[in-house]
């Protein structure tokens, strides 16, 4: 019995040791200095207490003011805790925050991400099947991006897109979506357009981008013009009858097939498909 009381006393002298010197190092390098001190010093005087209490029920009799210490501090370790608590929660909640936004926004452009862009238009596309509007895809791609990147670098042609997109947020509506789906192409949502609706905006911003001189850290300004795919989703029988992934899926392979055409049809022009009107 007497070799057991050694055995705890020894490990619990060690214990509030270790707790010491984690306490010092953290007021040393100033990380949650008071939480991690006082959590620190209530372990100690824990461990004495439990210590104490096993080696003799009579322990505190004998120190004098101990207990009332032991009883004082042994708060602090509880109200230390709880802060130490919150501050991971609260850490915790920023951390979930910054990967919510990483998950929706590119960090270059400030655009949706890819995968946020496809969430909304499923959404919208379900939106569109339920209210009988119809709903407008665009995809602009900057023309001759590469010699951008070639002749200045890729620091200004990071410049360059978010630029475009700082320029074309503020030729859409609150309720228009604009998202980055690859390295210089980008779709733009218009819920409840019409053909004629979607290609007024397009046209209105292929000329936008085409007279915007681009403020770079190049030696000077840019001049960029853009292609446009223009496709339409209008809600019908035979079109519902499939799922919404499926039909934003076949959207987007339309609208890029478009955006290609305006491209091989001379750049700084738009394209739709044969009788969209």
């Amino acid at each position: 019995m007497k070799l057991l009381l050694i055995i705890i006393y020894a490990l619990g002298s060690i214990l509030s040791t270790v707790t010491v010197l984690i306490a010092l190092q953290l007021l040393l390098t100033g990380k949650n200095r008071l939480v991690w001190f006082g959590f620190a010093l209530g372990g100690v005087f824990l461990f004495s207490h439990t210590i104490c209490s096993v080696i003799s029920p009579n322990c505190f009799s004998s120190m004098g003011s101990f207990d009332t210490y032991f009883y004082v501090i042994s708060p602090l370790l509880i109200l230390s805790v709880l802060l130490l608590v919150k501050k991971m929660v609260k850490n915790l909640e920023e951390t979930n925050r910054q990967l919510n936004r990483i998950a929706k926004y590119d960090c270059l452009t400030g655009a949706l991400s890819r995968y946020e862009t496809e969430k909304r238009a499923v959404y919208e596309i379900e939106r569109a099947d339920r209210n009988r509007h119809p709903l407008a895809f665009l995809e602009l791609d900057i023309d001759h991006f590469k010699k951008i990147n070639d002749c200045y670098g890729h620091e200004v042609g990071d410049e360059v897109l978010r630029e475009l997109v700082h320029c074309v947020r503020n030729e859409l509506r609150a309720i228009d979506q604009l998202g980055r789906v690859g390295g210089e192409e980008f779709v733009v949502l218009l819920p409840e357009s019409d053909a004629h609706e979607a290609k007024t905006v397009a046209n209105r911003l292929c000329e936008m981008v085409a007279r915007h001189a681009c403020h770079t850290s190049a030696s000077e300004p840019l001049y960029i013009t853009i292609s446009i795919g223009v496709v339409v989703y209008v809600p019908d029988s035979a079109v519902m009858d499939t799922d919404p992934d499926t039909r934003f899926k076949q959207l987007m392979l339309d609208v890029d097939a478009a955006m290609y055409t305006a491209k091989k049809a001379g750049r700084n022009c738009i394209h739709s498909p044969a009788g969209m009107q």
